[in-house]
């Protein structure tokens, strides 16, 4: 039974969840393929860095300098596609 801390999550919704995909790959296309995969990584990890780190045994603040490098690029992409769209 959800409780107000943790309501019924949102339904999935396949079309939302191809343009995650699609813009990560978009994204991934910008990134060396360390970034890349750490992207992917921490998508898959619910966008945990401390999940990531725990897993690659990284120091969080070589993870924090390679996200800020990743949310960089992603920043950039999703730029251009706003001025594609428009």
């Amino acid at each position: 039974m959800p409780c107000a801390a943790h309501p019924t999550p949102d339904p999935w919704v396949p079309e939302a969840d191809a343009r995650a995909s699609a813009l990560i790959d978009a994204i991934c296309t910008r990134l060396t393929h360390r970034d890349a995969i750490t992207l992917r990584m921490v998508a898959a990890a619910g966008y945990s860095l401390r999940a990531v780190a725990q897993v690659t045994g990284e120091s969080p603040r070589t993870l924090h300098a390679r996200w800020a490098r990743i949310t960089s690029v992603a920043r950039a992409v999703m730029r251009g596609q706003d001025d594609a769209a428009a």
